[in-house]
């Protein structure tokens, strides 16, 4: 548009102004209350946001027979003035626009209209506000330009990895170009920037020079294995929508990265879910429970919110540690676990570790029930010891059956018939629905395109189907995907038995 500045370059305090637009929050926790009618009826500033009346770009829609006004500071400050069902009043000011909201006052002293909530918020807030509508109606979000929408995604550069960010990369290129030979997205063409990841010490910095470099709209499936935390606090602190990252990490909570849409629940999600269904099977009650994980930042980050969670239950925790690695110091941990009467281990790790575990459960005669993330358990719900088979549950965000096989038979053919099995490729099957959601979503979004839209979009999401995992639904307070796991559980067997494997599709409230 012209005249149009990207909203990366908005200030600081415009910035401050941009969130409390879009969410009637301040950014800084202080309350914000809105005053309602000609009772002026108090509500949360969260529930009078400026942008559902006046727009995303401050033009003001007709809807639901409210016709908000153009609040574009051009508009605002037209030298003559303006006319409102019959009431005149002279140009804005920024000192006039403040007592607007604050009092319900136009220029001149004439009220406003009761349908225009009255505002009471911090002069800071006040101030960020304004300084962000005087910028409204000339913004242009970053990747958006007359012909081309710029979207990103990062892909792991190491082995074992490397192999199979190829073909993600294969499938979203092929993928998005199929969208841009049927014409694109109302006239633009999609254009995929690839980052490929490296580990090291400067990994993250080369990470977030890389975003704040190449201008993009939004990411789609991005995959940073072991660096989740710190991706998140990256792209948070740019602003930056992601769809679909391909991670057992995503934020915890609606709130700590709103601009995150995961597909599937993660560790976090799965272990309270199978929590709440070993409760409701009645499988043990009230038991004494050790929360056992392998060192690292991101599962360190889940067991503290899964101890927060659990304190109020009554399932008594007595552990929540980090696993020694050394198997001289594990057997003694465990011995004591043992001797602490813990009925059931709540385990996230590599599958080396779990299988140990369960052979160590074999091999002294204790048969607590084990609770861990099926994308980490690698095969031990076949190979472990028959003794405990039983007692290991898995949790899986979804299974072979959800992929139908012409939506596989499609994206092996945007590979190039290189996929092999791509039932167990959960990586690849991951990238491919982000795109396609991303495409979908973009399409209703229309030629009048910004992040905000987008977003907005995205949390209209109801019961979408891949075709590839269980359906999809985002709300504007809901960023997980799918709302429920697959408990996944082997029987006991006897010598020369096929092992009996159960799988229940399991809903239970998600928490990130």
């Amino acid at each position: 548009m012209p005249g149009s500045v990207l909203a990366g370059d908005l200030s600081v305090l415009e910035k401050k102004g941009q969130q409390i637009y879009f969410t009637g929050e301040s950014p800084s926790g202080r309350p914000i209350e809105a005053f309602f009618g000609a009772a002026r009826v108090p509500i949360s500033g969260s529930l009078a946001v400026c942008s559902s009346c006046h727009g995303y770009d401050g033009l003001g829609r007709p809807e639901s027979g409210i016709d908000p006004t153009n609040i574009t500071w051009n508009h605002l400050t037209k030298s003559y003035g303006h006319i409102h069902n019959g009431t005149k009043h002279p140009p804005f000011s920024e000192t006039s626009l403040r007592k607007f909201l604050l009092e319900g006052t136009y220029p001149g002293g004439k009220s406003a209209s009761p349908d225009m909530p009255l505002y009471l918020m911090a002069e800071e807030d006040l101030a960020a506000l304004v300084a962000f509508l005087k910028k409204l109606g000339t913004l242009r979000d970053p990747g958006l330009d007359e012909d081309v929408i710029r979207i990103g995604t990062i892909l792991p550069s190491a082995e074992p990895m490397a192999g199979k960010a190829d073909l993600a990369e294969k499938a979203l290129r092929n993928s998005f170009g199929q969208v841009n030979r049927s014409g694109g997205i109302f006239g633009r063409q999609i254009e995929l920037s690839v980052y490929r990841f490296g580990y090291g010490q400067d990994s993250i910095a080369g990470l977030r020079a890389w975003l704040s470099e190449n201008n993009l709209f939004a990411l789609v499936s991005p995959f940073v294995p072991g660096y989740e935390v710190h991706f998140q606090e990256v792209v948070a602190l740019l602003d930056i929508p992601v769809v679909g990252p391909f991670t057992l990490y995503p934020p915890l909570g609606f709130r700590e990265n709103r601009q995150t849409f995961s597909l599937q629940p993660g560790v976090y999600s799965q272990m309270l879910a199978l929590q709440v269904y070993v409760a409701k099977s009645k499988l043990v009650s009230a038991p004494k429970v050790a929360m056992l994980y392998q060192a690292s930042d991101e599962n360190k980050k889940v067991f503290e919110g899964l101890e927060e969670q659990w304190r109020v239950t009554p399932w008594k925790l007595l552990f929540n540690e980090a696993l020694p690695s050394s198997p001289e110091k594990l057997d003694e941990r465990l011995y004591q676990l043992k001797r602490e009467g813990v009925e059931v281990v709540v385990y996230a790790g590599l599958a080396d570790q779990l299988k140990y575990l369960m052979n160590y459960m074999a091999r002294v005669k204790w048969s607590p029930l084990v609770l861990a993330p099926g994308s980490l358990a690698g095969d031990v719900l076949l190979s472990g010891p028959k003794e405990v088979a039983n007692r290991l549950i898995l949790a899986y965000p979804s299974l072979a059956r959800d992929r139908r096989p012409e939506a596989l038979a499609e994206l092996n053919r945007f590979i190039g018939g290189a996929g092999g099995d791509l039932a167990n490729i959960q990586a690849l099957v991951s990238a491919y629905v982000s795109m396609k959601l991303t495409a979908e979503v973009l399409r209703q979004c229309g030629r009048d395109l910004d992040r905000r839209k987008f977003i907005a979009a995205l949390e209209k999401t109801y019961k979408y189907d891949s075709e590839l995992m269980p359906p999809i639904t985002f709300t504007r307070n809901r960023r997980v995907g799918t709302d429920g796991i697959y408990v996944v559980r082997r029987s006991s067997i006897g010598p020369g038995e096929e092992p009996d494997i159960q799988a229940d599709w399991f809903v239970s409230e998600m928490r990130n």
